[in-house]
């Protein structure tokens, strides 16, 4: 599926059969996933677990921005 498509934004119909939960980390600056378009698109089209916004975050967060992140990552495939 992924191979043959193009980038989204994808939607219900695209993603019907996809029921596993999402865990989704959004950084309040990004310039390439901007929040306002990407945070309401993902919460209609995936079943979202647990959700992370970074504040006064870019596309690539530092280090001390993410290590608390990766924690919860690590929680929620336990």
């Amino acid at each position: 599926f992924w191979r043959h498509r193009p980038a989204g934004p994808f939607g219900k119909d695209d993603l019907q059969g996809y029921k596993t939960p999402v865990f989704l980390v959004l950084a309040e600056d990004d310039v390439l996933f901007p929040i306002a378009q990407t945070h309401p698109n993902a919460r209609n089209a995936l079943q979202i677990a647990q959700e992370v916004i970074l504040p006064d975050s870019m596309h690539m967060p530092s280090t001390s921005q993410i290590a608390p992140v990766l924690e919860e990552v690590a929680a929620f495939f336990r």
